[in-house]
C-alpha cells in the first residue's frame, strides 16, 4: 500500500499538511520529492499557533496530573458527586 501527502517540512522538523503538523509512518520506506515552492508565512504561523495551543493543552492536562496525587478521599467523593450532577438525564441504561 502507498499513501502520499502533500505539504511542507517546518525548520523544527515538523510536516505541516493543511495547517496541521502530522507524524509521518515510522519504520516505513518514504520517499520524498522537494519542490521549489515554498511556504507561505500565514501558513507557518497557523502552525506554530496551533503547537502552540496543543503545547497549553499538554500542560494543563500534565497539570491535572500532578494535581491529582494530592487528592483525598473527600476530594475524590465531591468529584464523582459533581460529575453524576453534571451528567443527570444524559446516561441511558438498557436492559437486554
Amino acid at each position: 500500500m502507498m499513501q502520499a501527502y502533500q505539504g511542507y517540512f517546518l525548520e523544527d522538523g515538523h510536516f505541516m499538511v493543511d495547517n496541521m503538523p502530522i507524524r509521518l509512518p515510522i519504520k516505513r520506506r518514504i520517499i520524498i520529492n522537494v519542490l521549489e515552492d515554498e511556504m507561505e508565512d500565514v501558513v507557518t504561523n497557523l502552525g506554530i499557533e496551533r503547537r502552540k495551543n496543543i503545547e497549553a493543552v499538554m500542560k494543563a492536562i500534565n497539570n491535572a496530573a500532578e494535581a491529582e496525587d494530592e487528592l483525598s478521599e473527600d476530594d475524590w467523593n465531591e468529584l464523582t458527586n459533581i460529575r453524576a450532577k453534571t451528567n443527570a438525564g444524559m446516561a441511558r441504561q438498557v436492559d437486554i
